[in-house]
């Protein structure tokens, strides 16, 4: 009986072992969210996986050519709580930002709140940009946005 036990001991070990390895090789290092096109004086309040991020943030793009970015970029870094607004703003964020295969996103855009269910297999680049009405319009890249 004992030797049975040690035996299952040892292959729930390895089992566990093996499963945590590849969740740790899955979670991304970092998740990059930037704000886009078309905000015009928008208030904006972003959670991630149910963390405060960003609150009450006015948003305005600057156009040019009738395409735009509001300058916000913000840097999430796994297991911290810490987070970057390009390029030099550092944010002291109330909760740990762990990094999960699957992230949710909640914004709350001029009182009107989307969840966003975000696999980062996809991408870790993330952008938003505001629809012609309260909706918010969601691009997902595995590299940078570039902007001119």
């Amino acid at each position: 009986m004992k030797k049975n036990t040690y035996i299952l001991a040892i292959i729930f070990f390895l089992t566990n072992y093996s499963f945590a390895t590849n969740i740790e090789e899955e979670k991304a290092d970092t998740m990059v969210i930037a704000l886009q096109d078309f905000f015009k004086n928008d208030t904006m309040t972003i959670y991630v996986n149910g963390c405060l991020i960003l609150e009450n943030k006015i948003l305005t793009s600057d156009t040019i050519m009738g395409l735009g970015h509001t300058g916000i970029t913000i840097i999430l870094i796994n297991n911290t709580k810490n987070a970057v607004i390009e390029p030099t703003i550092i944010l002291n964020l109330p909760c740990l930002i762990i990094l999960t295969p699957m992230v949710k996103i909640t914004i709350i855009m001029n009182g009107y709140k989307e969840n966003f269910d975000i696999d980062l297999s996809n991408g870790v680049y993330i952008g938003f940009s505001k629809e012609r009405n309260k909706h918010l319009w969601l691009s997902q890249s595995k590299i940078p946005f570039e902007y001119d």
